[in-house]
């Protein structure tokens, strides 16, 4: 069996990308991630204004 250069069969990669795709679907489906809402568009704009003068970590774009 050929490995990558992640060291991860094709085969465990496989199931890695499933396993993260539908773990990332229930995280997104859960309530717990929240975005686009009064509270965190104000947060956003409050770490706008702090980072606006660190180009690399305010890029978000």
């Amino acid at each position: 069996m050929k490995e990558r250069q992640s060291g991860l069969s094709h085969d465990q990669q496989k199931e890695f990308l499933e396993t993260t795709h539908y773990a990332i679907d229930d995280l997104l489906h859960s309530g717990y991630v929240v975005f686009g809402d009064e509270v965190s568009n104000y947060i956003s704009s409050i770490a706008d204004s702090l980072l606006k003068d660190d180009l690399l970590i305010s890029y978000r774009h």
